[in-house]
């Protein structure tokens, strides 16, 4: 059996999974529940399970957050909008496939120009790492504001306001592309 982990997987899911579990750590930590200091970790076992760990939770969240989070901003699947601005952009090209061709199209352009294919990847990789880490900072945002009106510290509020509006650009930015 052979497992192959490759780019998509870090940056997809396992950077912004290591960020979802510094963020229920931290929030075990404020109901009081002994937990541990993934900044601390000193054994490969211990890398090893902080590196499993986030990359289940990063793929776990990251699939929810397509299939629920997305969609409370953006109606339309991005492969639908972005096809639509493509046909935007280039009205005088007849083009003749739909959104959910896209899977099929990228296997041809795969076949034929590999560095394209690649460049390709890269973007899409970049897109659900952003989308996934928009939704952990919109989480650590509303955390921090909470923990602004527990605790009254400023600076608490004002972490959390750029946490949220850094959220909103994201999603300006991923319903533009």
């Amino acid at each position: 059996m052979s497992i192959s982990l490759g780019l998509y997987d870090l940056f997809a899911n396992t950077i912004p999974g290591f960020l979802y579990l510094y963020l229920a750590i931290e929030f075990l930590r404020y109901l009081g529940w002994r937990t541990i200091d993934i900044t601390q970790v000193d054994t490969i076992g211990d890398v090893l399970a902080v590196i499993v760990a986030s990359f289940i939770l990063g793929n776990i969240i990251s699939s929810l957050t397509y299939k629920f989070w997305y969609k409370v901003f953006f109606r339309r699947s991005s492969r639908d909008l972005s096809l639509t601005r493509l046909k935007k952009l280039y009205p005088e090209i007849k083009i003749g496939f739909d959104y959910y061709d896209d899977e099929l199209i990228f296997a041809v352009i795969k076949h034929h120009d590999k560095s394209l294919a690649e460049k390709l990847e890269v973007a899409r990789v970049n897109s659900i790492m952003m989308r996934n880490i928009s939704f952990g900072l919109f989480i650590y945002g509303i955390w921090q504001i909470i923990l602004f009106f527990i605790q009254g510290n400023l600076s608490l509020l004002a972490i959390g306001i750029a946490a949220i509006l850094d959220f909103i650009r994201n999603s300006v930015m991923i319903g533009e592309c």
